[in-house]
């Protein structure tokens, strides 16, 4: 998206691998391999530099230095920070005094680099309201929104109601995510006389431990473990056979599955927290985030929704989806970018 609006030279390592389900780069984007390439030539060639700025102090030494011959050159740097992995270490932090040092330490090496990136930095662009604190102390933020869905990609359900609902939770499978939290409001859903199913789609640490969660609340017949599905084709099929996508990540950021889920005519049932609230949602999609028994009283209260009312929802929820498109979120990006290096050059 971004090669539509740029030549692009992307810098990165370049390995032989055997990866069949990986897509082809636009054939537009220059590659320079990192190690093998004259940084310095390619920076002055260039308008602008774009860097990540998720890591710590070792794993972000490409980007300083990046920054150093930007900063000898006069070119503008932009920082991207798409998720708070400090916050996220600590979530997933061992039991423990030996698992919470490590996470302490953890989350200060992620932050004061991200702080000293932000800082250097001439612009930052976050995804989503929830971390926009970790852009400071830099003034000139730019707040975006995760979305892969393109306009065409929105399909129209027919409005109907079954006796049973189907439920998803779909994610990388860590405590940061907290798909436990679907699992125990499904349970308590299902001791309401609720008909309900659901599948947890993705692979991670946490497996084991769902299925045990699963196993001792018996819920064995009402939920499928559907390992990973490949992104787009086949897991946007799979959501059209959704009735409801519950979202329970602990986290701040804003995950592009809330527009995956409206996309396909899925209802998204999310944390109160701050991403999804600025996204307007309607308060009835939205329960007290970490509680599986406020997940499970909104969706219960769903349930006693008229028809006329979820087709209400679901039209605000077409129109959301119809504003962040992915070719919308790279306009902002571009149009933030090009006013602030007007600004730069007066």
């Amino acid at each position: 998206m971004q090669a539509e609006r740029h030549a692009i030279t992307l810098l990165c390592p370049i390995v032989d691998c055997d990866a069949p389900n990986f897509g082809l780069l636009n054939s537009e984007i220059k590659v320079a391999e990192l190690g093998n390439s004259d940084v310095h030539q390619l920076i002055k060639q260039a308008d602008f530099i774009q860097l990540p700025g998720n890591s710590g102090w070792r794993r972000s030494a490409v980007s300083r230095n990046l920054m150093r011959f930007a900063a000898r050159e006069r070119k503008p740097v932009f920082l991207g920070i798409s998720s708070d992995r400090a916050k996220t270490a600590w979530i997933n932090r061992r039991k423990g005094l030996i698992g919470a040092t490590k996470a302490a330490l953890r989350w200060l090496d992620v932050r004061l680099t991200q702080r000293l990136l932000a800082r250097r930095a001439t612009g930052v662009f976050v995804v989503g309201n929830g971390i926009v604190h970790l852009a400071r102390p830099n003034p000139n933020v730019h707040v975006g929104t995760a979305s892969w869905i393109s306009s065409k990609d929105e399909i129209r359900r027919p409005a109907t109601r079954t006796g049973t609902t189907r439920i998803a939770c779909a994610s990388r499978l860590e405590p940061m995510k907290g798909v436990e939290i679907g699992v125990r409001a499904v349970a308590q859903l299902r001791h309401a006389h609720h008909t309900v199913r659901l599948d947890i789609v993705g692979e991670g640490p946490e497996l084991g431990r769902l299925k045990d969660a699963v196993n001792r609340l018996g819920l064995e017949a009402e939920t499928k473990f559907l390992g990973q599905l490949s992104y787009p084709e086949k897991f946007l099929a799979y959501l059209r056979t959704v009735d409801l996508v519950l979202l329970t990540n602990l986290n701040d950021e804003q995950p592009r599955l809330i527009f995956d889920a409206i996309s396909q005519g899925c209802f998204p049932i999310c944390p109160n927290s701050s991403p999804y609230v600025a996204l307007g949602l309607d308060r009835r999609l939205l329960y007290e985030r970490g509680q599986a028994d406020a997940a499970a009283a909104t969706i219960s209260r769903f349930f006693d929704l008229s028809q006329d009312a979820r087709d209400d929802i679901a039209n605000d929820l077409r129109k959301l989806a119809g504003e962040y498109t992915l070719e919308a979120m790279h306009q902002r990006r571009a149009d933030w970018i090009a006013h602030t290096r007007i600004q730069l050059h007066g």
